[in-house]
């Protein structure tokens, strides 16, 4: 039973390091955050080197964790022998051999059999590592919290362009709210349920402000679809009501202006 124990909070930390390792560079916002992020990211390849490495002192290794590796594997020498056939090869050695040790540690992990409630409880730490990176951003002054509030990309491209908006932004934000709303899903306190509720709000505010439209409606369109599976036609009913007097308003809206178009209208006159 101790041995179970370990393992699963052994491959709980291996998963969440590596959540940490492809999400942290998103909150890049000036050069004190890049080297902040840079440290954040190799103790996470640590964390996940040392868990795979427990998890395999413990366990044998299964077939779905042998299958998940053999195809990256394949894939990956497949990918490097296209590349000196076609001479780009040294394009993209730098990291190479890191970056696969650590990509086939993180898929033997998520490949790895579990009986413990894995996404709830990843859910639950991944929204507390979005509200500690937003407070990181604070502390190096990536963020003006100053009405109206915005991010502050203090860094350029090689081309020295400077950055206006940022999709991992959007993205780390919009993962955040997303793993709130599968949280809301699960609850069964109204508390619970408000306090989710007004987090979801907040990250996905924060996912706008990054800039990236897209990503933010595609977080906002996932978000509504576990709110629906929770409230059902609560919810539906009052998106509808939503929708329709919106909807209202933008075509009211549009028929004034197109009567105070219309050749002597009451509307022109007026405009007059």
């Amino acid at each position: 039973m101790k041995i179970n124990r370990i393992s699963d909070n052994t491959h709980f930390a291996g998963i969440f390091c590596f959540l940490i390792l492809i999400s942290i560079s998103s909150l890049v916002t000036n050069q004190t955050s890049r080297l902040v992020i840079i440290s954040v990211r190799l103790l996470s390849i640590v964390g996940i080197l040392v868990s795979v490495a427990i998890l395999f002192f413990i366990k044998k290794i299964n077939y779905t964790q042998l299958t998940a590796m053999v195809l990256y594997v394949s894939f990956f020498l497949y990918g490097i022998l296209m590349s000196v056939f076609n001479g780009a090869f040294e394009v993209g050695q730098q990291g190479l051999l890191r970056n696969a040790i650590v990509t086939i540690s993180g898929l033997s992990l998520i490949a790895q059999n579990t009986i413990y409630p894995l996404p709830d409880k990843l859910a639950k730490h991944y929204v507390w590592y979005v509200f500690i990176g937003l407070c990181a951003t604070i502390a190096v002054g990536g963020i003006d919290l100053t009405f109206p509030p915005h991010f502050i990309f203090d860094y350029k491209l090689d081309s020295n362009v400077n950055i206006l908006y940022s999709q991992g932004m959007s993205k780390f934000f919009g993962f955040g709210a997303v793993a709130a709303a599968y949280m809301i899903s699960k609850s069964q306190t109204t508390i619970k349920n408000l306090l989710l509720l007004i987090t979801v709000l907040v990250l996905l505010s924060l996912s706008l402000l990054g800039g990236a439209r897209g990503d933010s409606a595609a977080a906002v369109l996932v978000v509504l679809g576990y709110l629906t599976f929770k409230f059902q036609f609560k919810f539906l009913f009052c998106l509808l009501i939503s929708v329709i007097r919106n909807m209202s308003m933008i075509l009211g809206h549009f028929l004034f202006e197109f009567s105070v178009y219309l050749p002597g209208s009451q509307g022109a006159l007026l405009v007059c």
